[in-house]
């Protein structure tokens, strides 16, 4: 988000227009004919980058930041966590690292190193009765009532999203979806 203001501000002095900013999010190269814009892709989840764009479309946080969004492979459909399993994920996280979870002293004196290592080690069940990938994405957006109040899809279908102007505003998906996870 903070990047997103920075473009505001900034945007003039590369020849961009403020009020028409785009976000891109995938795994492709931006259409030519943008001139500026804004990549979030996070290598190498196919779909993170348009994850990322669809947390922007459904955070209050993010209204009025930007106003085109295009989004290859975004799984709406799946779900985020809330605060008690994001809290769960959390202190499983603290334990493999030898911290308490309030300890914020000894959980900044690990380096990226271990707490990269750490991160794959962390394993919470996910909820049986829903459709999810929490085995495969332990680390995603949290709907915590600040940055999401709800579920993007539930923002979706309520209305309650950020608008941005169609079209190029868009939503793809890639033929292989889900076989594209594990690569």
């Amino acid at each position: 988000r903070e990047v997103l203001k920075w473009v505001a501000r900034n945007i003039r002095n590369f020849g961009g227009d403020p009020s028409s900013i785009t976000v891109f999010g995938g795994w492709l190269t931006p259409p030519p004919q943008m001139k500026l814009f804004i990549l979030i892709l996070l290598i190498p989840s196919e779909s993170a980058g348009a994850q990322s764009i669809g947390v922007h479309l459904a955070s209050p946080l993010s209204a009025g930041l930007f106003h085109k969004a295009i989004m290859q492979s975004n799984p709406f459909s799946l779900e985020f966590k809330e605060v008690p399993k994001a809290r769960a994920v959390a202190a499983a996280l603290a334990s493999i690292l030898g911290c308490d979870y309030y300890d914020s002293v000894c959980l900044r004196s690990k380096t990226a190193e271990q707490v990269v290592e750490a991160q794959g080690k962390v394993f919470v069940l996910p909820d049986p009765t829903k459709f999810n990938l929490d085995i495969l994405l332990q680390w995603t957006p949290t709907i915590d009532g600040v940055q999401l109040s709800m579920q993007p899809l539930d923002a979706l279908v309520a209305g309650k999203f950020n608008k941005v102007r169609p079209p190029p505003s868009h939503i793809l998906f890639s033929q292989c979806e889900i076989m594209n996870l594990g690569s």
